[in-house]
This record gives structure tokens, C-alpha cells and sequence, in this order.
């Protein structure tokens, strides 16, 4: 091999590092914003963009590959914290006739588009990203849970020498015999269940301290119970839940991915698609979140729920799990929960609901759907098994209840004309048929047949 004259490696190096800095990130991040149109061609969505800069609006778009229906164009506008702001700003622009349509989506989605772009000023509703100089360092994007900077050396230039060396030369290899890999012959997961994994967060270790198996079980009335988990996933999904023999809740993998995808698809972008599917459904991705996670929980419909200890009574609703309560804890004599406090043995919790009681919200004085007290009830219980938090907030830290009604706003706001009343405010549980009879005697006409 012929001697070469060496460059200025240290130089060139250095040059290429700095084209690696970005700019810093805002410290703030919006959870939701508005998709208002899809189109199969770029020129027609730049074309909307452009009506709605006129208009006073700043979309961004970008595009995304379906497979089976190949690439779309998809617009959004608007950056908001809570899925109620996004559906107010929706109504508003629908109001003034600037869209015809929207959806509330989760702004993890903006994360799956490529050849993203904005236009038009910001709105007092978007976030104020502040343009900041490049720094030295690599930042590791927000959407890693735990960011971090990666720390280069500071390089020097030094002059380069007019010796020459003389380079090692590699003995040749002899390729003829060698065989080609076969790609397809390496083991992977299932694209469905992998995306129920990763909705799960199954790739994590549960909090609750059954560390076995994890689940969602039905108890009691299972045929009420299954119903009301039809209602929260929605009837285009009900066919998708079913009860094995023990009665845990089952979800059809292979239905679901049908209902999803036309023709054949990747089995990468399967994942992405089912997981972008489920993740649009707030209803949808509780249940995924609860029957394929690693926790353990029991839906009990009846007038009496086992615990750890004896059976109870259930007038209205008790949600039981083996965590630390602020309201129950402080005022027991060992600092400890009775048993009949707990949920049984091998679950982390227990929600039991009484089949007759009904919730009548004193905020719109109207009764709440059965389904919708169940989608309250079960995602108290996730936010304090899954995320580990007391039923109250205490400093910046929300409590269980809180993030319930959180997801309550969620879903109403992804399914717009629905009979979702939220609980949010004072409810009045309703124990009996008689007294259900005779409230809505008093204020609400006909009894509801429900």
C-alpha cells in the first residue's frame, strides 16, 4: 500500500462534532393537539395549511406511511396540556368555519411523522419555544424518560506532518465459502403483542406486590362486568373482549390487527399501527393498560366482594388495594391497613361495584352511564397500583382520583355526542331501585330502563 500524507484528523473530527449540537429544547411539553385533515398528496396539504395561516392559525404537518394505503399527509394545528383545551379550541375553529372535522390526539403521535413542517405565527394557545444558540453537547430528545447530555472532549488542531508512514495491510479474506444470512430466520416477537407490551408498559416490573402473572379477572356478575368493559372500549372493539375459563379477560390479538390493516404489512409497522390504534381510544388503552400489564386486578360485579379477610357489603363502589392511604393508614392502630381493607390474596387490587347503585352527578344533575363509574373505577385502581400514587395528591404530586378524571376528560373528548357524563364535582350514589325510582320521579322524568 502506498504511503499517504495524514490530514488534520483532530480538525476534522472537531468540524464534524459541531454539527451534532442542537438547540435546547423548551422545558415545557404540550400532551395533545388537533388533527383536522389528511390528504394523499403534499400539494394538498400545504395548500390547507396555507388557507389556515390566512386565517390566523399555525398547522404543522407531516407525513406518515400506512401500509396498504401508502403515504398521507396528515394536518395539525394547535398545542395543548389537556384533551378539554384541545376539544374547546376544536369546537371553536369548527364554530368560525375554518375546519370541518378534528380529533383530539395524543402529541406522541407528532413523533411517528416524517418531513414535518410548520408555518404561520404562534397562538396565544401554543407553547412559546424559545430559539436558543447551539451548545456543544448532544441532547438526548425529550420523549427518552430520563434525558441526558453526552459529554465530547474539546479537540485541538494541530499541523500536519509532511513525513509519511507506511499503513498496515489486512490479510485478504476468502468470501466464497462463506454462506449469506437469512434475515427472516431470526426469532421475533409477535407485532400485536409486542404493541400491547409496550402500551403496557409490560417491559417494566409492576409496582403491586403480586409480582406474578398480570391481569384483569371478572368477578361476580361476569356478564355485567363484560358489558361494561365493551362500553369502555366501544362498540366498534366490544368483539375483541373475552373471558377465559378462570375468568380473566381476554383481548383477540389476531381480530384486532384485522380490523386495523388491509392487506399485508411489515411486521414493524404493525406495531406502530396497532399501538397508534390503541392509544387513540383512551377506553381502549385502559383495558390494554389493565389485561397485559404485569399487575394483577379483580372487577367484581355484586352486592358482596371478597377481600383479604371477610366478605363485605358493597352499597355503591369500594376500590381495595395493598398501598399506603393517606385516609385509611394514620388512623389504624399499627399504621397498617385491616384486611378487610385489601383486596383478596393474589391481586393487587379489587374494584367491586353494586349492579343496582347509580351515580347521579349534582354538577349537570344527570345520572353517569355504569360503564362510565367502571372507567372511572378501574383507572383509580391503575394510577394507584401502575403509577404507584395515593388515592389524594399531595404537592405537585396528583393523586389517583385526579388522574382518573383526567382520563374521564380524555375519553369524553375523543368520543364527541356520546352519554359520557363526567364525574368531575359531587355525585350522589343512588343504593336502591327505589331510590333511583324516585329521584327520577323528583328531577329527571322517566326512569331510564338502564
Amino acid at each position: 500500500m502506498q504511503s499517504r500524507r495524514v490530514f488534520p484528523v483532530a480538525l476534522f473530527m472537531a468540524a464534524a462534532l459541531a454539527t451534532l449540537a442542537v438547540a435546547e429544547p423548551s422545558a415545557r411539553a404540550f400532551r395533545f393537539t388537533l388533527q383536522i385533515a389528511a390528504f394523499p398528496d403534499i400539494e394538498s396539504a400545504e395548500a390547507f395549511a396555507g388557507q389556515l395561516v390566512r386565517a390566523g392559525e399555525r398547522p404543522f404537518w407531516g407525513s406518515i406511511h400506512i401500509p396498504g394505503r401508502g403515504t398521507w399527509f396528515r394536518v395539525y394545528v394547535g398545542e395543548f396540556e389537556t384533551a378539554e383545551g384541545a376539544r374547546a379550541e376544536g369546537e371553536n375553529l369548527l364554530s368560525r368555519g375554518i375546519i370541518k372535522e378534528f380529533i383530539v390526539k395524543r402529541a406522541s403521535e407528532i413523533g411517528l411523522l416524517s418531513r414535518s413542517r410548520r408555518l404561520g405565527n404562534k397562538r396565544d394557545y401554543s407553547i412559546n419555544y424559545e430559539s436558543r444558540p447551539a451548545r456543544s453537547t448532544s441532547y438526548l430528545p425529550s420523549r427518552f424518560k430520563d434525558g441526558f447530555y453526552f459529554q465530547y472532549p474539546v479537540l485541538s488542531a494541530t499541523k500536519a506532518s509532511t513525513g509519511t508512514v507506511t499503513l498496515p495491510v489486512g490479510a485478504r479474506i476468502v468470501t466464497s465459502d462463506l454462506h449469506s444470512a437469512n434475515a427472516s430466520l431470526i426469532p421475533r416477537p409477535d407485532p400485536v403483542r409486542l404493541a400491547f407490551k409496550i402500551v403496557a408498559g409490560e417491559t417494566q416490573a409492576g409496582r403491586g406486590q403480586n409480582r406474578g402473572q398480570g391481569g384483569l379477572w371478572l368477578g361476580g356478575d361476569v356478564d355485567k362486568a363484560l358489558a361494561r368493559l365493551q362500553w369502555i372500549v366501544g362498540p366498534k372493539n366490544a368483539h375483541l373482549l373475552g373471558i377465559d375459563d378462570d375468568g380473566k379477560l381476554r383481548v383477540d390479538a389476531r381480530q384486532l390487527a384485522e380490523s386495523i390493516m388491509d392487506g399485508p404489512v411489515d411486521p414493524a409497522s404493525q406495531t406502530l399501527l396497532v399501538a397508534d390504534y390503541i392509544y387513540s381510544n383512551e377506553g381502549l388503552l385502559l383495558i390494554i393498560q389493565m389485561a397485559m400489564g404485569p399487575n394483577s386486578y379483580l372487577l367484581h360485579i355484586g352486592s358482596k366482594a371478597p377481600t383479604f379477610g371477610a366478605e363485605i357489603n358493597v352499597n355503591g363502589s369500594v376500590n381495595l388495594d395493598n398501598n399506603y392511604d393517606s385516609r385509611i393508614n394514620p388512623y389504624r392502630r399499627t399504621g397498617k391497613k385491616l384486611t378487610v381493607e385489601r383486596p383478596p390474596a393474589g391481586f393487587d387490587a379489587m374494584i367491586a361495584i353494586n349492579p343496582v347503585a347509580r351515580w347521579l352527578n349534582l354538577r349537570v344533575n344527570k345520572m353517569v352511564p355504569v360503564g362510565h363509574i367502571t372507567f372511572h373505577e378501574l383507572a383509580e385502581a391503575h394510577a394507584k397500583v401502575s403509577l404507584g400514587l395515593d388515592y389524594l395528591g399531595s404537592g405537585v404530586r396528583p393523586g389517583a382520583h385526579n388522574v382518573a378524571i383526567d382520563r374521564e376528560r380524555i375519553l369524553h373528548a375523543q368520543r364527541p355526542g356520546s352519554d359520557i357524563v363526567l364525574t368531575a364535582g359531587s355525585n350522589r350514589v343512588l343504593r336502591s331501585s327505589q331510590e333511583i325510582r324516585q329521584t327520577y320521579a323528583e328531577s329527571m322524568g322517566p326512569v331510564d330502563p338502564r
